[in-house]
C-alpha cells in the first residue's frame, strides 16, 4: 500500500463479525386484574417474598401442565 504519494491508496474496510446468538425477547402481554385481585396478589407476593410476576408464572405453568404441556421455563432457550 503507497501512503506517501496518495496514489495507489487502497482502503480496506473492518467489519465486526459477532458470535454470540443473540436468544429472542420474551413476548410481553397485558393483564388487566379488579384492583382488589390485583392487591391480593400483591399481598400473597410480600408473603412469600417473592414477584408478583412469579406468582402469575406460576399460573401459567399451571395452567400449561395441567394441559399437557411443558412449563414456562422449558420454552426459554438456553
Amino acid at each position: 500500500m503507497e501512503t506517501s504519494s496518495g496514489q495507489g491508496k487502497q482502503s480496506a474496510t473492518v467489519v465486526s463479525m459477532d458470535t454470540t446468538t443473540e436468544q429472542p425477547k420474551p413476548t410481553k402481554t397485558s393483564l388487566y386484574l379488579p384492583p382488589k385481585a390485583n392487591h391480593k396478589l400483591k399481598e400473597i407476593a410480600l408473603s412469600k417474598g417473592c414477584k408478583v410476576h412469579d406468582l402469575l408464572i406460576a399460573g401459567v405453568d399451571h395452567v400449561l401442565t395441567s394441559e399437557g404441556f411443558k412449563p414456562v421455563s422449558e420454552y426459554s432457550e438456553k
